[in-house]
């Protein structure tokens, strides 16, 4: 039986690379052995299974969206927002951190989680924290307002952003935060009169149909089944509840700065923009101008715009043709009649230019909430702040059906993509410059030629305006139009080439172009290797079924969907798409609006409505007659905007993955993220993203850089050469150090030696006891075997010590002989560690070259041994580059055989600096103790001491008792003896007692000893009532003063209120004289009112601004409300006003239209409303200007009518 083939043996680096690969603790793509989609898919599903939803891309982080928790790994989001803060403050220069992806990938959340990190971290001080508290307070508030009108729901994603957004943070040069800014792009405007079937509208709309019965009254709002630009049903996104996140985006207007009116006046444009979706008009003829369907649905709009509905009929079904001439009368201008389908299309222009401009007025006020302030008295202006933005925009897009959306975005990502590589290739060049390396020349796709192909002059969008121009212009024409210019092009691709594979719209191969020493920074470079790598899915990316009759599969793999000859397709350099003109097409790029809609909506009365379309009124009729700016146009111009922004910023990178469908968390589903049916090639989402080009890219130079110091630092411990080994030196007992050349003790030693064997010698008498002094000596000199061992020869030195025996001849004067003394000095035995003295570059250069293995005992490995082979790289072989500060690595395997063996000496370095920590932590306390012996030793003996001087005394003090004891004894039987018959007690009393009363008598007067007691009492008696009396005597005497006092002061106060009440009086009767006077000449002059008009059977009120004017003999009070239309002035009388109220006004308009209930009558007392009631039943409702005017006028008022009524009478 034959034996089975030998399988060659892998490299240990491509078995390490498995093993990386296997744990998933690979952080960057950057390290991948093979780069290829597979592998990159591969890595990024094993990362997530594991909870490691962020991957390092070099500088940049790939970030998979549905992750569990908030796992932190070493590639993080926050690592991006600390780089681009450090570089922020370091180099003054913005920074910009783009977000790519596509829906539902979570760009959004991305986005959010950096400004949150940046907004924490870029604070130091309080006066930053209490500023970095509102912008971010305003930030936080705005994200809901521009979520619910910039967000809709999608098939793909429930909150999927419509526009691209720039977040830009403002900074000064000190890094306090000052402030910010958004910015929006390419609003998906055409989702406000449709959407794709399973879509919503904006969140908006279905958040204002959801909101209470009050406000869809106060508002004019419908169910959202009678909408056809909701398609007529009430869809629901899973657990989001509408009317709540409405009255949420009510609160978060007004924290921004939207007033309670403008947020009236914001709902009602967007429920005349849903009652525009239900005009419908019929054809009455060619000749005649198309006619209205329903006449209330007109008026319902119009009411909501506050125009005339007969103008908005007119304007909706006909336009006007501007010559090129100023002055031409009205009644000249010629006038078009549209048709039906011209008129519903003129109606979705109006309904998607209202909320477009709604929603930038939107980001005006937010951008005026958070802007930073300007001007001297801050110290900065807008040129001296610094900014970190974070773009926020859509990912490449392929659906089954790709139209003028998709073409402005896939441009948008071909231009952010050479703006990605052109600064990827900058940066290594400067980095080779600056490190004084040679390199060579970097390879990658150039999509140049694609972007040249789209806004060049002759480009896809020129041709795109100028068959736009032509309103009989069809979408075939455009295709045609499209193949005969671009032919020639090696990324454009016609119909015929997307069905059949047409050869000659393969592009030819370039040749290779690269980027080397000798280009400009940034050059553009191509090469063909990308131009048809990645061909589109047969269905799309939706995962949508398309129809069966309409699907045609092309030999190049590209889906074509619909009629070839609508049909054309671009080599992208994510793959090659094909896209769909049909009628709709070209209708977008138009999307233009007749001036006769502007100039309507600039007459609203609707304040809001009317600002918006300002500038559109002011226009001069030669502008009004140059052709409007397309879509594209304004895009081209946006996306220029944002290059330009982007190219004075250092960019930092975040592209996001979604993993699956069923927004699992820590689930990746291997067909979604690579989008590889088991037939068909499909192209990758990460080719989306363009990781694939960009490691290329970066694996044509040098995968990992890293200065010599961390490099050094990190690998330091796999070398004996930059981490030595201990090892044993013999010392002498002095501390100096044994030569190997001279192993003689000092001479201080011999010395020490000498003096001490003569005064041994002169202790014992002589030589007799050296023997015992030193048993074993030999009284010669050192033998020869007594060198020194060598300097480093580890623990066998100690084991090998050799003993350098000296022997010293003393020779005594005193002596009869001589005696000879033997003294043995041997050498201790010590441990040293010594240090690197290497610099950092030659610690590096040994460490690749290598020397001397590294040897770990197994006290400090915990079993065996470990020996580290050296690392032998040639640095000739271009593998390993030195630079002046950096040294660059080409390949990672390299890098992997460094990181083995640094990991493997991960154990023995821990064991050691436990170790090290131990022996720190025992020493402190061995010194402690050391340290506190003595003072233990003091306190102990003085304890004893105290004890035996504590017994001492108290046995004197025995005796001195006994002693004194015995003398009182003695001395009281004399006593005894000499008053025998006595009590000696009684005797000593008496004296005590006498004594005692001599001392008394002694502090006492001589006059009052001779007195009785009795005598004594009654004067201590006397002497209190005498005291009572006097206290009697000066109460009495306080109370009449007192009461004078009050009566005299209460008298005074009186007559002072008196004469300040007659000076006040004759103050106010001249104030209100001249008040009175004023008033007579501001209405003679004129007074301008707001007059107010209640409807009560409609329940609606009109505000008209009117001036007031006062009849020269002061009987009549005449109006003027300015307008053409009015009838001329009016008036009243004075004699037929019967009231002037303040609050009747105020509560039947508040009432009326909403704002208050009728329980809150008591909140308009005192408002600026007051009413003139006449003899027949009218009322005259007016509001001033404010509270002064008010009184001023209802005072004057009624005055001059009770002056007409007293004459009357």
């Amino acid at each position: 039986m034959a034996s089975p083939p030998k399988t060659p043996k892998q490299p240990i680096w491509t078995e390490l690379y498995a093993k990386v690969n296997k744990r998933g603790v690979c952080d960057d793509l950057v390290l991948l052995d093979t780069v290829s989609n597979e592998s990159i898919c591969e890595l990024l599903e094993t990362r997530l299974r594991r909870q490691d939803m962020y991957t390092s891309i070099g500088n940049g982080v790939a970030k998979h969206y549905f992750a569990q928790g908030s796992t932190h790994t070493a590639p993080h989001i926050f690592r991006i927002g600390a780089d681009a803060l450090r570089a922020l403050a370091a180099n003054r220069e913005n920074q910009a951190i783009i977000v790519t992806g596509e829906s539902g990938a979570g760009k959004t959340e991305a986005a959010k989680q950096l400004m949150q990190f940046v907004t924490v971290v870029g604070t130091t001080t309080d006066a930053q924290r209490e500023r970095m508290e509102t912008v971010k307070r305003q930030l936080l508030e705005s994200n809901p307002v521009l979520e619910a009108f910039g967000n809709a729901q999608t098939i793909r994603n429930d909150n999927s952003s419509r526009f691209g957004k720039l977040m830009e943070l403002q900074f000064s040069y000190k890094g306090a935060i000052q402030g910010g800014r958004v910015t929006s792009y390419l609003l998906e405007k055409s989702r406000v009169t449709a959407q794709s079937p399973g879509e919503r509208n904006f969140h908006v709309f279905h958040y204002l149909v959801a909101s209470s019965r009050e406000e869809r009254e106060e508002y004019g709002v419908l169910p959202a089944a009678q909408y056809q630009s909701l398609s007529c049903q009430e869809r629901k996104v899973p657990g989001v509840n509408d009317a709540t996140r409405f009255a949420e985006l009510k609160r978060s207007m007004s924290a921004i700065g939207i007033s309670a009116d403008e947020q009236r006046q914001v709902f009602t444009l967007l429920s005349a923009v849903l009652a525009l979706g239900n005009v419908y008009f019929k054809d009455k003829g060619d000749a005649v101008r198309a006619g209205i369907a329903d006449a209330a649905v007109l008026n319902k709009a119009a009411r909501l715009l506050q125009v005339p509905a007969e103008d908005l009929q007119t304007a909706l079904t006909s336009a006007t043709l501007h010559g090129g001439r100023e002055g031409v009368p009205d009644a000249q201008k010629m006038r078009k009649n549209l048709t039906a389908p011209d008129s519903e299309k003129n109606r979705d222009t109006l309904a998607k230019e209202l909320y477009r401009r709604v929603f930038d007025w939107l980001v005006g006020k937010v951008n005026i909430a958070i802007e930073a302030e300007t001007g001297s008295g801050h110290g900065h202006g807008q040129q001296d702040l610094l900014t970190m933005g974070v773009l926020d925009v859509y990912g490449f897009e392929i659906f089954d059906t790709n139209g003028f959306e998709q073409l402005c975005i896939n441009y948008a990502n071909e231009k952010l993509q050479q703006f990605f590589i052109s600064r990827v290739i900058k940066a290594e060049q400067d980095d080779y410059r600056a490190e004084g390396i040679t390199w060579s020349d970097i390879v990658y796709f150039d999509n140049a030629g694609v972007l040249d192909m789209i806004e060049g002059k002759t480009g896809l969008l020129s041709l795109l305006d100028e068959q736009c121009a032509y309103r009989d212009s069809t979408s075939t024409d455009l295709v045609n139009r499209l193949n005969k210019a671009c032919a020639e092009r090696p990324y454009y691709i016609s119909g015929r080439g997307l069905l059949y594979g047409d050869r000659s719209q393969s592009p030819p191969a370039p040749p290779s172009k690269a980027a080397g020493k000798d280009a400009e920074p940034g050059a553009a470079s191509s090469t063909s290797t990308m131009a048809n790598a990645h061909p589109l899915p047969p269905n799309g990316r939706r995962g949508s079924t398309p129809d069966r009759g309409s699907v045609r599969m092309g030999r190049n793999g590209i889906a074509a969907t619909g009629d070839i000859t609508k049909m054309f397709g671009i080599r992208h350099y994510a793959g090659d798409v094909a896209y769909t003109a049909d009628d709709l097409f070209m209708d977008k790029n138009r999307d233009s609006m007749y001036q006769d809609l502007g100039d309507l909506i600039a007459r609203s009365e609707n304040p809001l409505a009317a600002g918006l379309f300002e500038g559109h009124s002011q226009q001069t009729l030669a502008q009004r007659a140059k052709r409007p700016v397309s879509i594209s146009a304004q895009f081209k111009r946006q996306v220029g905007a944002l290059h330009d922004t982007l190219a004075k910023c250092a960019p930092h990178y975040v592209r996001c993955i979604k993993p699956n469908d069923d927004k699992a968390p820590c689930a990746a589903d291997t067909q979604r993220v690579s989008h590889q049916p088991s037939t068909v090639l499909a192209l990758l989402e990460v080719t989306y993203l363009g990781l694939e080009e960009n490691l290329r890219v970066r694996r044509q130079g040098f995968v990992h850089r890293i200065s010599y110091a961390d490099f050094a630092r990190r690998y330091k411990a796999v070398s004996a050469i930059t981490w030595p080994d201990a090892h044993y030196i013999d010392i002498w007992p002095d501390g100096t150090s044994v030569d190997p050349k001279h192993p003689e003790p000092p001479r201080t030693l011999i010395d020490a030696a000498r003096a001490k064997a003569k005064a041994i010698g002169a202790a014992t008498g002589g030589a007799e006891n050296s023997a015992a002094l030193t048993p074993g000596a030999s009284p010669r000199t050192a033998p020869a075997s007594a060198a020194a061992s060598p300097a480093g020869g580890g623990r066998g030195a100690q084991e090998a010590a050799v003993t350098v025996e000296v022997v010293v001849a003393v020779v005594e004067a005193e002596a009869a002989e001589a005696a000879q003394v033997a003294v043995k000095i041997v050498p201790q035995q010590r441990r040293v560690f010594e240090r690197c003295t290497l610099s950092d570059r030659d610690a590096v250069m040994a460490l690749l070259s290598g020397g001397k293995p590294k040897r770990w005992d197994r006290g400090l490995t915990g079993g065996k041994p470990l020996v580290l082979p050296p690392l032998k790289v040639s640095l000739d072989s271009q593998e390993v580059v030195m630079g002046r500060t950096k040294v660059f690595i080409r390949h990672p395997d390299t890098l992997f055989a460094l990181e083995e063996q640094w990991a493997r000496t991960l154990a023995p370095v821990a064991t050691l600096l436990q170790r090290c920590v131990r022996a720190y932590c025992r020493r402190r306390v061995y010194r402690k103790a050391v340290a506190a012996a003595p003072r233990a030793h003091a306190l102990a003996r003085g304890f004893l001491a105290r004890q035996v001087y504590r017994r001492v005394r108290g046995g004197v003090i025995a005796l001195q008792a006994l002693a004194k004891g015995r003398r009182q004894r003695c001395e009281y039987a004399e006593l005894r003896v000499r008053f025998k018959g006595t009590t000696p007690c009684a005797e000593a009393m008496k004296l005590q007692r006498a004594w005692r009363g001599h001392a008394a008598r002694g502090r006492l007067p001589r006059a009052l000893l001779s007195r009785t007691l009795p005598l004594g009492a009654s004067l201590l008696a006397g002497l209190l009532r005498l005291r009572g009396a006097v206290r009697l005597q000066c109460a009495w005497r306080r109370l009449g003063p007192r009461r004078a006092l009050i009566a005299a002061r209460t008298a005074a106060r009186a007559i002072q209120c008196l004469q300040r009440q007659r000076r006040a009086s004759v103050v106010r009767a001249e104030l209100t004289e001249a008040e009175f006077g004023a008033t007579l000449e501001l209405l003679h002059e004129g007074v301008v009112l707001v007059k107010h008009t209640i409807k009560k059977m409609v329940g609606t009120r009109r505000l008209v601004e009117a001036t007031f004017t006062l009849s020269s003999d002061n009987t009549s009070l005449n109006w003027d409300t300015g307008s053409a239309t009015s009838r001329g002035g009016k008036g009243v009388l004075l004699r037929d006003v019967t009231a002037i109220t303040k609050s009747r006004a105020a509560t039947e308009v508040l009432q009326m239209t909403g704002d208050v209930k009728k329980s809150d009558e008591g909140l308009c007392a005192g408002g600026l409303y007051f009413s003139l009631h006449t003899t027949e039943g009218k009322t005259l409702d007016l509001e001033a200007a404010n509270y002064h005017t008010r009184d001023a006028l209802v005072m004057t008022l009624d005055r001059l009518r009770q002056q007409q009524q007293q004459q009357q009478a």
